[in-house]
């Protein structure tokens, strides 16, 4: 394996391009919220902490030759909300995402929620205030 080791200069210029390149994004993403009344912080950047690397049943919805799009499953998306500690904000993304995968009950969404190379599996605090939304927002539609 080599390791490629940059200079001060390489990685201004690097910094630089990706400061750029996110500016378009968030620019892009308030066009989008202003276009279809979402709210300003609709595109949320903490998700970068998920990639979707770590997801093997993402797919690629678009692609050139500088831009690649591509989109978790429903089962990592479920993971996402269910981890994000914005359960009570994500509580319809939860409902939906469940009825997609078939999902009807509190202990089947979060034994849906799979441990990754960068979270731990749910501590009990964290599936006992999930299992107190899903079940007020899931089970309670029923």
């Amino acid at each position: 394996m080599t390791t490629d080791i940059l200079t001060r200069d390489q990685m201004m210029m690097l910094f630089d391009e990706l400061s750029d390149y996110l500016a378009g994004v968030r620019e892009g993403a308030r066009i989008i919220a202003d276009r279809h009344q979402l709210p300003p912080d609709w595109l949320n950047d903490a998700v970068k902490v998920f990639g979707v690397d770590n997801d093997p049943d993402a797919r690629t919805v678009y692609q050139t030759d500088y831009l690649t799009v591509t989109v978790p499953s429903p089962e990592y998306l479920l993971s996402m909300k269910i981890r994000s500690g914005r359960l009570a904000r994500d509580a319809d993304d939860v409902r939906v995402l469940s009825g997609i995968l078939g999902l009807r009950t509190a202990d089947e969404i979060l034994n849906a929620v799979k441990p990754d190379d960068r979270r731990p599996p749910l501590s009990e605090r964290e599936r006992r205030l999930a299992e107190e939304v899903i079940r007020q927002t899931v089970e309670g539609e029923s």
